[in-house]
């Protein structure tokens, strides 16, 4: 079997070790606020937890908002009472009881309450009859708005960030950082361009970061800082798919890049690197950039190499899912020769000590590309460090299992087991697979009734499935599923029905 297959075979198994680091996570010009009157579209609005209906006494509201806890001193000022109001409905009945004037000052308060109380819908309704009454609308204004659309990200919401936008930018076409109004400021353009980067219409949204950026630029807000410059190169690295080209723009911004800057330029070149037949120079690139942080004194994390990591084995992943054996001939040595000289620049890398989330994943990227000797060297490595853990060992169990090494299998056991590690249901689990892929299928029945309770762990769904799986395929007798009827009924009543029907 040639290694591009063997490594589709064996990203085509189970996968659950690998950790990838949590990851932070990546215009037109204003129009007529002829449309501030309608209501804003409520398809967004779809994970409302309170849906809004017409009941009256709490005016639409399945489940009750909490009660206004005003003291003795809001009880005697409307206008703060008002501003702990959590519907438009409580805002406006307060308002017809003191004859209170409605300000922005009290909308925008309702607004936040709305969205920290989870109910957007009623929210965007006090932001619509804001603008009905003839409330200007200012940055602060819509901020709790665009604070929820930017969590929901979806096109749709994204499409009513941006006519937010443009409702403030059209009522202050003027203002600047200088003059002190109340129009666009850093913050709404950092919402609105994050959201356009996560926007799941690329071709139609980042290009208005571009207008986005001008019109910063027009208004005196400052552009210098690493969020709107890692947004430039992102720009430029999705117009061109190429770094070579956006090298200018990259060499333009770098210099302001912080830390949170340049991972996400590393991510997106990750992103524009992994597809197709890899033509793109992967480590070369990656890792002048990794250079660049140095030169600039940005801390490298852990993360820089677990992110390269996490696309070499999401490619594997996509290469095993297609089954197409002509890419994964041409793809799979290319991520073979990046995978390693990953490890090598991490291994004279004197910066920082690896992880062990950061380790495991380099070992499972070994694994699932059929790497069986690095990892084993990798292995030796950590063993000997004493940087390891349950998901290191259930690793190279599964490594053993698919490269037939079930002696070096036995021997990893041997040396946790002498220094009083302790296997979880995931080690045990993966020793039974990794001894019937070696056609040890009666030994694996006795670690799964035996050895596993001696350890005080109990087999569970996944065990009996597994061995139900390897009956079938070396052709043993099922009738040890009568012992797990008897001696694990709650697991046999749970197994599928047709393993329970062999």
């Amino acid at each position: 079997m040639n290694v591009a297959r063997g490594a589709l075979i064996r990203s085509a198994g189970i996968r659950r070790f690998i950790r990838a680091p949590l990851l932070h996570n990546s215009l037109s010009r204003p129009s007529s606020t002829s449309s501030n009157s309608t209501d804003h579209d409520s398809s967004i609005h779809a994970n409302v937890s309170a849906p809004l209906v017409d009941h009256g006494g709490t005016h639409g509201l399945v489940t009750p908002l909490p009660q206004d806890s005003t003291g003795n001193d809001d009880q005697n000022d409307p206008s703060l009472k008002a501003m702990k109001s959590a519907t438009y409905y409580h805002l406006e009945r307060l308002a017809a009881q003191h004859g209170l004037e409605l300000t922005a000052k009290h909308y925008g308060a309702v607004m936040k309450n709305c969205i920290r109380y989870n109910v957007p819908t009623e929210a965007f309704k006090t932001y619509n009859m804001a603008l009905k009454a003839g409330i200007i609308p200012t940055a602060r204004l819509v901020t709790p708005l665009l604070t929820y659309l930017g969590q929901v990200a979806t096109y749709d919401a994204i499409c009513k960030a941006l006519k937010l936008y443009r409702e403030i930018s059209t009522a202050h076409p003027n203002s600047s950082l200088e003059d002190g109004t109340a129009g666009p400021n850093i913050h709404t353009y950092n919402r609105m361009i994050k959201m356009l980067l996560s926007s799941p219409r690329e071709d139609r949204h980042t290009p208005l970061i571009t207008s986005l950026v001008e019109d910063m630029e027009m208004r005196g807000i400052p552009t210098n800082s690493s969020f709107v410059a890692a947004a430039k190169i992102i720009v430029a690295m999705r117009q061109k798919r190429r770094f070579e080209d956006v090298l200018p723009v990259y060499r333009k911004e770098r210099t302001f890049l912080d830390q949170t800057g340049f991972f996400d330029v590393l991510e997106e070149y990750c992103n524009i690197s992994f597809v197709g037949n890899l033509d793109t120079p992967l480590i070369t690139h990656y890792f002048s950039i990794v250079n660049d942080m140095r030169l600039q004194r940005v801390v490298i994390t852990p993360q820089v190499y677990g992110l390269i990591v996490k696309h070499i084995n999401t490619m594997v992943g996509k290469l095993a899912e297609s089954g197409d054996r002509k890419q994964a001939a041409e793809a799979i040595p290319r991520l073979i020769a990046t995978i390693r000289r990953v490890h090598d620049f991490l291994t004279l890398d004197a910066s920082f000590s690896p992880t062990p989330i950061l380790l495991n994943q380099l070992l499972d990227a070994y694994q699932r590309l059929g790497c069986f000797g690095d990892a084993y060297r990798l292995w030796d490595m950590m063993y000997m460090s004493g940087i390891y853990d349950q998901i290191t060992v259930t690793i190279m169990l599964d490594a053993c299992g698919y490269a037939h090494r079930l002696d070096k299998a036995r021997e990893i056991l041997r040396k946790v087991t002498r220094t009083g590690f302790k296997l979880d249901l995931q080690n045990w689990n993966t020793w039974i697979e990794c001894l019937c892929r070696g056609g040890q299928f009666t030994l694996a029945q006795s670690v799964a009734f035996s050895e596993m309770s001696k350890h005080g762990v109990q087999p569970d769904i996944v065990t009996f499935t597994l061995l139900a799986k390897f009956a079938k395929k070396l052709n043993f007798s099922l009738d040890w599923l009568r012992r797990v009827e008897s001696d694990y009924p709650q697991v046999y009543v749970e197994l599928p029905e047709e393993i329970r029907n062999l």
